[in-house]
């Protein structure tokens, strides 16, 4: 859903040289399109056509991009041990750029359906003050 947000995002916006990506930090998912819930969500707020397939973190990940962003303490402790000791990349919480100050992104697919609409408010809040953080647009 995060990657999504921050293309429609960086879109809405014209910003250029901005590579969105997203991926996890287990297996299990690889290869599989986003869930259902995820994509009627994200439909209900305009964004239409997003295409994805998961994917597993990878080392050239770190050195490709300048931020890694995160949704909960345990990936932040994943990402940081899989990073390598002189990893360029700025790793942090996306919940670092909320402005209500949220603690974590919680995984909307444990939870009542009604979540992912509170997921996606808290994401498009993050991704909105990550973009004015480091937009040369502001």
């Amino acid at each position: 859903m995060a990657e999504a947000v921050m293309k429609n995002i960086c879109s809405t916006k014209n910003l250029t040289g901005w590579e969105v990506d997203s991926c996890g930090t287990s297996d299990y998912n690889i290869g599989k399109q986003p869930y259902h819930l995820t994509l009627r969500t994200l439909k209900e707020h305009g964004i239409k056509d997003f295409r994805h397939k998961a994917r597993q973190i990878r080392s050239s990940d770190f050195t490709e991009f300048d931020h890694i962003l995160v949704m909960d303490h345990n990936n932040l402790s994943d990402v940081k041990y899989e990073a390598p000791k002189d990893c360029p990349a700025n790793i942090e919480m996306l919940t670092a750029y909320d402005p209500q100050k949220a603690p974590y992104i919680v995984d909307p697919y444990y939870e009542e359906d009604s979540v992912f609409e509170d997921v996606y408010q808290l994401i498009s809040r993050c991704c909105v003050k990550f973009v004015e953080t480091y937009s040369k647009n502001k």
